[in-house]
């Protein structure tokens, strides 16, 4: 941990390790449990090719949107945490919403690609206030080691929830071919599911220390900067310069 940054309470910082494992274990759960089956509920709704490439392309690309604007807002506060928790509720809110929906038969296609762009911007929004949330907590000695099994735990909980939810479904939904926008309630629940663990996830996120951070400097205005002698690399990519 840099030495600038203050020590945390007596257990405070082994404590917030310990339920981030747990907190990406949700994480993972949702995703398995919601994110990975937009996908197949498209089709389900009679969603053709076209419609199949969007839902597979269009969030990620939305979702940036989230990630720029949850910059612009560090940029002008230095906590983090608010921003990651809100932004959680919000994941939580769109699966919420689209989970309600599904069980009420009035989504479509266009619905579910519309709700996975706001899914992927709250979740963007998330990651960019995180990173370096967690990036400043993790002692330097420990990082590597400490995120491996992390991230062990979320590929296995991933793998998991997969097979959890290919089960339900296969219980749950219509087994023949049917009309475009039949059955539902597999999906319906897999998403409510899926809104319960991010919520499970904000509050431990709620819970978790957040080292003290400098305001950030103000930021060099792009045009200064490419005129600048910092920019003379970028300026020889630039077939103007």
């Amino acid at each position: 941990m840099d030495q600038r940054t203050p020590r945390p309470p007596k257990g405070e910082l082994r404590r917030t390790l310990r339920r981030s494992v747990i907190e990406g274990t949700l994480y993972a759960g949702m995703v398995a449990l919601g994110e990975l089956w937009f996908v197949a509920d498209v089709v389900r709704l009679g969603g053709g090719a076209l419609e199949v490439v969007l839902v597979a392309t269009l969030p990620l690309a939305m979702g940036s949107l989230g990630a720029l604007a949850a910059l612009r807002h560090l940029g002008s506060d230095v906590r983090r945490r608010p921003l990651v928790v809100a932004s959680v509720l919000g994941q939580a809110g769109v699966l919420a919403l689209l989970s309600a929906l599904t069980l009420a038969g009035s989504v479509g296609a266009a619905g579910v690609i519309a709700l996975a762009c706001l899914y992927q911007a709250f979740g963007q929004a998330a990651a960019t206030g995180w990173s370096p949330w967690f990036g400043d907590l993790v002692p330097a000695a420990v990082r590597g080691r400490y995120f491996g099994r992390r991230t062990g735990w979320v590929h296995g909980a991933t793998f998991g929830g997969l097979l959890v939810g290919g089960t339900v479904l296969h219980l749950l939904e219509p087994r023949a071919a049917v009309a475009a926008g039949a059955g539902g309630m597999g999906y319906a629940l897999l998403f409510a599911a899926a809104a319960a663990f991010r919520v499970a996830s904000a509050a431990l996120l709620h819970t978790a220390w957040e080292p003290a951070r400098e305001r950030p400097p103000s930021a060099e205005p792009y045009s200064a900067w490419l005129l600048g002698p910092h920019g003379r690399s970028a300026r020889r990519l630039l077939p103007v310069a």
